[in-house]
């Protein structure tokens, strides 16, 4: 079985990485190529989640990746603007 499809069979046993792990906050790097089954996964999560990413990175939208920082609804938005393009990181 492909890597998706063991992703998608994971996300539909709704795991609780908080219940099942004692995980306190999740961070989520490279958020400019997430899956949906990783990004279903990580919202359903009740802990602190944070997503950095870069959206000019964005290199794996052919594999169907998603651009997960236009999909939330971020509490707080930090640039870093020592680049010439700013990266942005959403809580």
């Amino acid at each position: 079985m492909a890597h998706d499809g063991y992703l998608k069979l994971w996300q539909l046993s709704q795991p609780n990485l908080v219940r099942e792990y004692g995980v306190d906050c999740i961070l989520l790097d490279e958020g400019q190529d997430l899956s949906g089954a990783m990004l279903d996964v990580f919202l359903h999560q009740q802990c602190a989640r944070i997503i950095v990413g870069d959206p000019h990175q964005q290199i794996y939208q052919f594999r169907g990746a998603i651009n997960a920082m236009e999909s939330v609804n971020p509490t707080h938005t930090f640039y870093l603007t020592q680049a010439s393009l700013p990266n942005r990181f959403y809580f």
